[in-house]
């Protein structure tokens, strides 16, 4: 008997019954199809919730923040609302990939810099690079807002 919402193969949307290696193969072959596809992700961070999980972390923030977004993240006057959004791009940016944070790939693969006009784009390095490329994905876009209490972000990749 198949619960409600079940598939054929009886995998509900809420459980992957157990068998992690089966949902992960489907998940490849989905994503496979897409690979033509323009994707997306998204990300929203409540600004204090971050601050907690990061405040006074200084090995924390290094292991996920490259030391020039640090930089310059701590010379604005709200640095952690820019931490946050930054965060949240990264977030979005796994979203978007669709791969989650996995193998070796870290938060610090991706980093989001400024043009000269002040625009954001996003930095691919290490394992996620490698996963990118070998994905056919050939560029980005990211739009960052932020609130004093929330920080989102949007990716886009594209194929």
């Amino acid at each position: 008997m198949r619960s409600e919402g079940a598939d054929r193969r009886g995998l509900s949307p809420r459980s992957n019954g157990g068998d992690t290696a089966r949902v992960a193969a489907l998940q490849r072959r989905i994503l496979r199809r897409a690979a033509g596809a323009l994707r997306v992700g998204i990300d929203l961070v409540d600004v204090e919730s971050f601050r907690a999980r990061f405040d006074a972390r200084e090995e924390l923030l290094a292991s996920v923040f490259t030391a020039d977004e640090l930089a310059y993240c701590r010379g604005q006057r709200r640095p952690w609302v820019h931490l946050a959004v930054r965060f949240a791009a990264r977030e979005a940016g796994v979203k978007a990939l669709g791969t989650g944070l996995t193998g070796e790939m870290t938060f610090r693969d991706i980093a989001v810099l400024r043009d000269a006009a002040g625009a954001p784009a996003l930095s691919l390095s290490g394992a996620t690079a490698q996963v990118f490329s070998r994905e056919g994905l050939t560029r980005t876009a990211v739009s960052l807002a932020h609130t004093r209490q929330q920080a989102i972000a949007v990716v886009l990749v594209f194929p």
